[in-house]
């Protein structure tokens, strides 16, 4: 799957949230899998932070196997609403294993966008307003 931006980071753990009952209709909605996924975030002043993501997948057993290890997963986000920020792995998105060397955003939790720009997009700050960084490539 070709996406703009990706999460890079380590595979801790994955999950089945059960789904919510309504308290007005009875019904439940679906439960669903998830993975959590750590990474490094840039901060002010150079250095970094550690940060989770919790990310709903299709297929529990393919990040199981990959539990330990780093990987990197095409990533969507939108604002549903001011200050809330929702982020998702497309449909049929698969995850790429990944090594510290070879990663080309091995200090970002979410970041490259593929026409070689590179972008960092963090969680939103105590302003409630969403981190960021876009710095074109160097030139060698």
């Amino acid at each position: 799957m070709f996406s703009m931006f990706t999460v890079t980071g380590q595979v801790l753990k994955t999950f089945v949230q059960p789904g919510r009952l309504d308290k007005e209709t009875g019904e439940s909605s679906e439960s669903s899998i998830k993975v959590q996924i750590m990474g490094e975030m840039p901060v002010q002043g150079g250095e970094s932070r550690l940060d989770l993501i919790t990310l709903t997948v299709e297929n529990q057993k393919t990040y199981d196997e990959l539990k330990g290890k780093r990987v990197r997963v095409p990533l969507g986000f939108f604002a549903p609403q001011k200050g809330n920020i929702v982020y998702f792995i497309p449909k049929g998105a698969r995850p790429e294993t990944c090594d510290e060397e070879n990663s080309t955003d091995s200090k970002a939790v979410v970041g490259v966008a593929v026409d070689g720009q590179e972008a960092v997009i963090g969680n939103q700050g105590a302003a409630g307003k969403v981190q960021s960084h876009f710095a074109a490539p160097s030139k060698a």
